[in-house]
């Protein structure tokens, strides 16, 4: 799940501003203003998560609402495009972030209670990396697909360059798609007490 998630959230982290610029023409100013929005939601989807878990003491349901908020997000923005309205990509971006914050903060108590307490530390140490390289993966996959279908180099031509982004956003929610089969399949052990 933490790889999924990553992979899609990374990717997006990076393709999304580029997004900005080559589809609506943004200056790299504007784009990044645009991404506060995403990384916005992904802070409190984390703290609400966070509290979330220690108030209910139950984790699974959080990257079941995640995984599916980010293959929704990703095929509204598939289907509607990004840079059109400020107050419309403020919130799809913010929504999605939301969403991813909703699978990482949990992951990590997931982990910390599936295994003996002495192994915590490697598991936490596995899962991230497991994270860091879902999202190598992700920017390194979903970049490609991008290059392959934009124009050829010295053509400007925003309306394939969208074409092209509306491919990698199908690809992120299929990615995200599988996150969700994989948090259908996560079983909810008890927290341990405090």
């Amino acid at each position: 799940i933490t790889a999924l998630a990553s992979m899609v959230m990374m990717a997006l982290v990076v393709l999304v501003p580029l997004c900005y610029q080559l589809v609506a023409g943004m200056s790299a100013k504007d784009a990044g203003l645009r991404m506060i929005a995403m990384t916005l939601g992904n802070v409190l989807g984390s703290f609400a998560a966070g509290q979330a878990v220690t108030h209910t003491g139950r984790y699974r349901v959080l990257p079941l609402i995640g995984s599916t908020t980010a293959v929704t997000m990703c095929l509204v923005i598939a289907w509607v495009g990004l840079g059109q309205s400020l107050l419309q990509d403020t919130l799809v971006t913010f929504v999605l972030g939301l969403g991813f914050g909703c699978q990482f903060s949990p992951s990590t108590v997931t982990i910390q209670n599936a295994v003996d307490p002495r192994d915590g530390g490697v598991a936490v140490a596995a899962m991230m990396f497991f994270r860091l390289m879902g999202g190598a993966f992700g920017v390194a996959l979903l970049s490609a697909l991008l290059l392959g279908h934009l124009p050829a180099a010295g053509t400007t031509d925003p309306a394939q360059a969208a074409v092209a982004f509306r491919m990698v956003f199908l690809a992120a929610a299929g990615l995200a798609g599988l996150c969700l089969l994989a948090a259908i399949r996560l079983e909810e052990i008890p927290l341990r007490g405090r």
